[in-house]
């Protein structure tokens, strides 16, 4: 396999700050030769974009569970998670 067509990143989420955005930044300029501030404005624009979805996704989980009948289920939140309980 040609590799030269494959786009490889490392990619590393976890630290969008320190690593994330200047492995893509310095990867897209080396690869493409685009500008590194419009790479900057991109990622942080995808990363509000995730963010954004993300947020609606809960909201969404959290209207669907209050829209079950109260002695189907009960549910809270801890922190980002979703507790469901059945009532029998």
């Amino acid at each position: 396999m040609n590799e030269s067509k494959l786009l490889i990143p490392t990619l590393h989420f976890r630290f969008f700050e320190r690593a994330l955005v200047k492995e893509l930044t310095e990867y897209f300029n080396d690869k493409f030769g685009l500008n590194k501030d419009e790479i900057k404005r991109a990622i942080y624009k995808a990363d509000d974009v995730q963010t954004d979805f993300e947020n609606r996704l809960i909201d969404y989980g959290k209207e669907v569970l209050n829209n079950i009948p109260v002695n189907a289920v009960r549910w809270s939140c801890w922190e980002d998670h979703i507790i469901v309980r059945t009532l029998t």
